[in-house]
């Protein structure tokens, strides 16, 4: 038979249980907690594993999706030939870009392949021409030299007039005076988008556009590879300005100053955006040319091209990249570079 007390229970102490249950108690949360954290941390162990997988078997996952490539290339002026060298590899290759972002010569040269243009051709505009075909002296008000002659030039060649109609996507990088940062042009007109994305301050007129000025996008953004990085599954980067920080200076005029002064300020903010690219095509051969001297437009295009076949044969990482995406081998696993780590690149819209 049960028998009930009727003395009144303990009173709780107000701090708290007795120290022998807190101790249990404070046991078991550890053990609790032990046992949680272990699950947590097997789970993370298997992210990358899981990951790992995923670009080697797209193929089997995702049926008649090809792998993307996007290509960004820098400015640079008449450097800016050495970008068609390196489509003309791609097109022997059978590699299209499945979008390409441009600034400067690099959205020049961008917007003549998007609409259509093979690099043979895009080279050939420019044949005999020199560099007072594109610009025209002025009163210094704005800028030293005007830019509507490269205006007329891209409105006669280019049979796109805006980034819709383009043949292949297209976007372009230009700097806004008014806000200080980078805009990316990918609709609307396009003959002025890439004329801004062109006019080197001082040298040439801040270009006009929805109430802006705006100037060349080498300013604040002169290799974009990360307005294209979600976009893709691989990125090309083709930097035209090499890092002459520990060149000695030989400059005796003002041409010289300005021009070694752009090129210091272009190659840093191109450094964060290289980490943005799987494989990079640059070199210090670069430096020992004239930016303005078009003369040499053929061999730019050839340089690049070497500079292209270079990487394939001596880069195996690029050259799988480059077969899987002509469709000669499987689709390689993403090794990520620094700052770009590889399971981010893969947590795009597509998987």
């Amino acid at each position: 038979m049960k028998t009930t007390s009727n003395e009144p229970a303990a009173p709780q102490s107000p701090l708290g249980p007795p120290a022998s249950d807190a101790t249990g108690r404070r046991s078991a949360a550890k053990e609790r907690l032990g046992q949680a954290l272990g699950k947590v941390s097997s789970t993370i162990e298997g992210i990358p594993k899981a990951f790992e997988s995923i670009p080697t078997t797209i193929a089997q996952h995702l049926p008649g999706v090809q792998p993307r490539l996007g290509v960004a290339l820098s400015g640079g002026s008449v450097r800016g030939f050495a970008h068609a060298g390196v489509f003309k590899f791609l097109a022997e290759r059978g590699v299209t870009p499945s979008i390409v972002s441009g600034t400067s010569a690099g959205a020049l040269f961008g917007a003549l392949w998007a609409d259509g243009y093979s690099p043979e051709r895009a080279l050939a505009l420019f044949s005999g021409r020199s560099f007072s075909h594109f610009t025209r002296a002025q009163i210094p008000i704005r800028g030293l030299l005007s830019t509507e002659p490269l205006r007329h030039f891209l409105r006669t060649h280019l049979r796109a007039e805006r980034f819709e109609e383009l043949v292949h996507p297209f976007c372009a990088v230009a700097t806004d005076l008014d806000s200080g940062t980078y805009r990316v042009f990918e609709t609307g007109p396009l003959a002025d988008a890439v004329r801004a994305s062109c006019s080197l301050p001082i040298v040439f007129n801040p270009v006009q556009i929805d109430g802006h000025a705006y100037v060349d996008g080498g300013v604040t953004m002169n290799l974009p590879a990360s307005v294209i990085r979600p976009r893709c599954d691989f990125v090309l980067g083709v930097n035209l300005i090499p890092d002459e920080s520990g060149l000695p200076y030989a400059g005796r005029h003002l041409i010289d100053v300005a021009t070694r002064t752009y090129r210091l300020m272009f190659y840093a903010n191109s450094v964060s955006e290289q980490a943005y690219c799987d494989a990079l095509i640059e070199s210090p051969e670069f430096s020992a040319f004239s930016p303005f001297d078009m003369s040499a437009a053929e061999c730019f295009c050839d340089i690049g091209y070497y500079l292209a076949v270079k990487l394939y044969r001596q880069d195996k990482r690029f050259a799988k990249i480059i077969d899987a995406l002509a469709g000669k081998s499987p689709l390689p696993p993403y090794p990520a570079r620094q700052g770009q780590p590889a399971v981010a690149s893969l947590l795009s819209k597509r998987f």
